[in-house]
């Protein structure tokens, strides 16, 4: 990643390398386009490219698909409480829907995963409607080490209709629920941000 951020000389590190697969805080994304770097078809051989850990500028990802004209681009989301990434959106060259948003998706769960977007008292919010996104599944941790009362704060125990799942963590991002994109990302309950991939509170 330094190399590709270097001056021109070693800015062919992707290229010589041949490197296929890619995966970043969307950050190095904004970084590569805002520096010039993100020119079309630059990065022929990769076939895939991960963003997780931030929310995605849709302008970012559209640099990144003419740049890597061959690689399948996917937006991933899910906080290490959940084994970093539980869920995903693949960018679609084909279609232009999503790139009227200005952020990318966070799509749908991996299989075997539950994602709600839940009100303020623990109902379930209405398709399009804002609230806290509660994650459930085999990814999710046993909690914090030597803090049950961080603990017991955000895994909760819920019962959702139509859904096995009684454990949830309460991930404090908001979310809402699109039928055609899954999850969009809208903010956060506190003040906490991410800078380069790292909770800032």
């Amino acid at each position: 990643l330094q190399a590709f951020l270097r001056p021109h000389r070693d800015r062919q590190f992707v290229r010589r390398q041949q490197i296929q697969v890619w995966f970043s805080v969307p950050s190095m994304a904004s970084i590569a386009k805002q520096s010039g770097l993100l020119r079309p078809g630059v990065l022929p051989s990769l076939q895939f490219a991960f963003f997780c850990g931030e929310a995605l500028p849709t302008a970012s990802a559209l640099a990144w698909l003419d740049a890597a004209p061959n690689a399948r681009v996917a937006n991933l989301y899910g906080p290490t409480e959940a084994t970093i990434a539980i869920t995903a959106f693949e960018l679609q060259r084909d279609r232009d829907d999503w790139r009227q948003l200005s952020v990318v998706p966070i799509g749908w769960p991996y299989p075997g995963q539950q994602a709600r977007v839940v009100r303020d008292d623990a109902t379930l919010a209405a398709p399009g409607e804002s609230g806290e996104l509660w994650l459930a599944g085999t990814q999710l941790s046993a909690g914090y080490l030597a803090d049950a009362a961080k603990t017991n704060a955000v895994f909760v125990q819920q019962r959702f209709a139509g859904c096995d799942e009684t454990r949830w963590y309460r991930t404090g991002d908001c979310a809402t629920v699109h039928p055609d994109f899954g999850l969009l990302y809208a903010g956060r309950l506190d003040r906490q941000v991410k800078i380069n991939g790292y909770r800032v509170e």
